[in-house]
């Protein structure tokens, strides 16, 4: 089951990368 989350810059991804660009919005992937 796939939900949608928010990250943030700095914010640790669920594949193991990191959140490196981020215009100071929250970020939505789903």
């Amino acid at each position: 089951m796939t939900e949608g989350y928010f990250i943030r810059k700095d914010d640790w991804t669920t594949c193991g990368g990191k959140v490196l660009e981020a215009d100071g919005h929250l970020m939505m992937f789903d």
